[in-house]
């Protein structure tokens, strides 16, 4: 039991920790929107307004400030009710989705637009809170399959947590 607490408190730490490297970068490229920091061919830092959801999709803006919100919420009581004591990948990647999502939807609110700083040139420009956003979908993915796998090999629910 220790040691479950003992790990979950380092990875929240971590999760803390890289939502407030992508605030802290999200003010500096908004104060510094014309800097441009290159990091090699294919990878620079540079501030981007958007102001649509995932890979630009053009979804009216009020309605995505207001969806995005409720979503927030119910991802916070969707944590409160499966939060497992011994479940610390589910723990874990709910958490971390909640503060990835938390932080674009600050801005949101604050600006009516996501910044993102990340450039990968020929790919996409996104920030912190989306790569964890994203992370947190592959391991509630996993977590999903795995519970898919135990339940086809006959564990009971007890077993299952």
């Amino acid at each position: 039991m220790y040691s479950h607490i003992k790990k979950m408190a380092l990875l929240y730490v971590i999760a803390i920790f890289f939502i407030s490297l992508d605030r802290f970068a999200k003010m500096y490229f908004f104060q510094n929107f014309t800097k441009v920091v290159p990091i090699n061919h294919f990878l620079s830092l540079q501030y981007a307004e958007n102001p649509y959801i995932s890979f630009s999709l053009p979804v009216p803006i009020s309605f995505i400030k207001y969806a995005t919100l409720l979503l927030g919420i119910i991802l916070v009581f969707v944590f409160i009710k499966f939060y497992k004591k011994n479940n610390t990948l589910l723990n874990f990647s709910l958490f971390s989705l909640i503060l990835g999502s938390f932080s674009n939807i600050v801005d949101r609110f604050k600006y009516g637009f996501v910044i993102d700083y990340i450039n990968l040139k020929f790919f996409t420009i996104f920030n912190i809170a989306d790569s964890l956003i994203f992370i947190s979908i592959i391991l509630l993915s996993y977590h999903i399959y795995t519970i898919d796998k135990k339940k086809e090999k006959g564990y009971t629910k007890q077993m299952i947590k």
